[in-house]
């Protein structure tokens, strides 16, 4: 299976095996944003012929970090956001590092949509093992 990824703008695929070594990577970066789907499934033949491409992509999640913030959506089938809440933390993010990690709104990120950058890289390798948005987190659902 392959994932399909977008790093800072650069998209590339990468299969299951490569992933834990590539997030590693990453998560090394300072800044980033990263979208990460997994593809596979065919379109329609008249889908492919209207020009969209052959497979679907399906969207697993999106995430923003900053330092030492970050902020992490999961997506369903439909594209529906999952923002993954932060829990009686105690580390409380600047406005610059909130607006670095807004998903692109006019405002920074709310506070309890901000969480530690390591929280949510583990989140993330999580979800590709199990192959659904981690139980230990809490969520606050946005169509």
């Amino acid at each position: 299976m392959k994932f399909h990824v977008e790093l800072n703008e650069n998209e590339e695929a990468i299969s299951l095996e490569e992933l834990p070594a590539w997030l590693d990577q990453v998560e090394i970066m300072d800044k980033g944003e990263l979208w990460l789907g997994k593809g596979g499934k065919a379109n329609p033949w008249w889908k492919t012929f209207l020009g969209l491409q052959p497979q679907r992509v399906e969207p697993l999640l999106s995430l923003e970090w900053c330092g030492n913030g970050a902020c992490l959506y999961f997506h369903d089938e439909n594209w529906s956001e999952y923002r993954v809440l932060s829990k009686n933390s105690s580390v409380q993010f600047s406005q610059e590092v909130r607006a670095a990690i807004s998903h692109g709104e006019e405002n920074p990120a709310p506070h309890d949509e901000c969480i530690e950058k390591s929280i949510a890289f583990s989140a993330v390798r999580e979800s590709i093992k199990c192959w659904e948005r981690p139980t230990w987190l809490e969520y606050r659902y946005v169509e």
